[in-house]
């Protein structure tokens, strides 16, 4: 995937504003780094910045956190047919 396909796809998923992206290696992968911010409104998440991982070669997103049995906090962007209306 391209820079360009990335942001879109990635600002209209999670619906966000795309600020930064660049390549990466993660694991011996090709990777884009995705810094966004969540677009203001009434969430709690309104303009907070994160940075979402994505394949180069799948367009699919790369999990940064790792579940644990004892650690039952977990947070990430959340696709926008998620969110309730």
């Amino acid at each position: 995937m391209t820079q360009s396909q990335v942001t879109a796809a990635i600002e209209q998923t999670y619906d966000v504003r795309v600020l930064k992206i660049s390549a990466d290696k993660e694991n011996g992968k090709s990777v884009f780094r995705v810094k966004v911010m969540y677009n203001g409104g009434d969430w709690n998440t309104a303009f907070q910045v994160n940075t979402i991982v994505i394949d180069v070669e799948t367009g699919e997103r790369v999990p940064q956190f790792k579940h644990h049995s004892s650690c039952l906090l977990y947070t990430s962007p959340r696709p926008r047919d998620g969110l309730l209306s």
